[in-house]
């Protein structure tokens, strides 16, 4: 899922999600001023990501992922996501930082 965070865009706040798999052998390309996150549907899921530059922890930051303003659809079917803390604790978009 990609949401776009920049405040002065028309599609701000609004999500795109598409299903990732060993079998349609797809990527997703998330522009700057997207959040992005992922509910891995299999025990043995593997995340790669490829960056335009280098890693910085101090600029990494969260986005609740179950933000009602956003209503993600998220492909749940009963699963009770396992969270890191850091998202566990992640603001809403109406509080998170975004770009202005």
């Amino acid at each position: 899922v990609a949401v776009d965070i920049r405040r002065w865009s028309p599609t701000f706040g609004r999500w795109f999600g598409t299903v990732l798999s060993e079998e349609n052998n797809q990527q997703l390309w998330v522009p700057p001023g997207f959040a992005h996150g992922f509910l891995a549907l299999r025990d043995q899921s593997h995340v790669l990501y490829k960056c335009t530059d280098v890693f910085i922890p101090k600029h990494d930051r969260a986005l609740r992922w179950d933000d009602p303003d956003l209503g993600i659809e998220w492909p749940l079917d009963g699963i009770v996501p396992r969270l890191s803390a850091k998202d566990e604790a992640a603001p809403t978009l109406q509080r998170a930082e975004i770009f202005e």
